[in-house]
């Protein structure tokens, strides 16, 4: 609890807290505006905005991670290593502080989307406990990501993050059609869009394929591994590299 305190600390000046609350009010604003007036099918509507969501997410990680990094590095790395706990604890403090704000960016972009989509279009194809399934499965499929990510902005710097963020978002999109069929479970960045597409299917057609959920889910618990040993090697970057 105490590096969470810190690192939120550390956050209070800078943009992180308010881009978890404005892009995700600003994006559900949008799309329910938008829905309001067009004539697709309620069911494909909610559909296309999680798809919307799970593409977006990725970038969105590599941009919240690069800022959380550079946090460190105007530090000189300091806080971060040397604080109580090690290394390990230090990384798992901002990482699931970063974690917790996705959360909450996820409930207001997903369930605050569901609550409101109703009143907006007079249309309820979903009942608000799959709008919470939903953003479980959104965030849960960032939680591997978030950590590649603040590993890959301390090891390289802001610019090969965000631009693999960019790479992310685009096979995130390419992988929601039959592209990503068989092969999306070894890559990260497209399982907050496939976890949800699937519960959606689920939803419809009562279909699952518990196969491919479990062999992601052991890709994330090995990728969360090897990033906590990788790290405890990591001694840090030169500032201006």
């Amino acid at each position: 609890m105490r590096r969470l305190g810190c690192e939120y600390l550390k956050m209070r000046h800078t943009p992180l807290l308010l881009l978890h609350l404005w892009i995700p009010a600003l994006a559900g604003s949008v799309f329910l505006m938008y829905f309001r007036y067009a004539r697709w099918d309620s069911e494909q509507e909610v559909c296309a905005y999680v798809e919307v969501v799970g593409i977006v997410f990725p970038f969105l990680s590599a941009l919240i991670c690069c800022l959380s990094a550079e946090l460190e590095e105007a530090g000189r790395y300091q806080p971060l290593f040397l604080g109580t706990g090690g290394k390990w604890r230090g990384l798992a403090g901002k990482w699931i502080a970063l974690l917790l704000l996705a959360l909450g960016a996820a409930a207001l972009a997903v369930a605050g989307f569901g609550l409101l989509y109703g009143p907006v279009t007079g249309d309820k194809p979903f009942g608000i406990s799959t709008y919470f399934l939903l953003l479980l499965t959104l965030w849960g499929g960032q939680i591997p990501v978030y950590l590649l990510h603040l590993l890959l902005a301390f090891w390289f710097g802001r610019s090969i993050c965000i631009l693999t963020g960019v790479g992310e978002a685009v096979l995130a999109a390419l992988f929601l059609t039959g592209l990503g069929d068989g092969r999306w479970m070894f890559f990260p960045c497209v399982f907050s869009g496939r976890w949800s597409a699937c519960l959606l299917s689920y939803k419809k057609t009562g279909a699952f394929v518990m196969g491919e959920w479990i062999v992601s889910i052991g890709i994330a618990l090995l990728i969360i591994g090897a990033g906590f040993a990788w790290f405890y090697y990591y001694e840090g970057r030169r500032c201006g590299d």
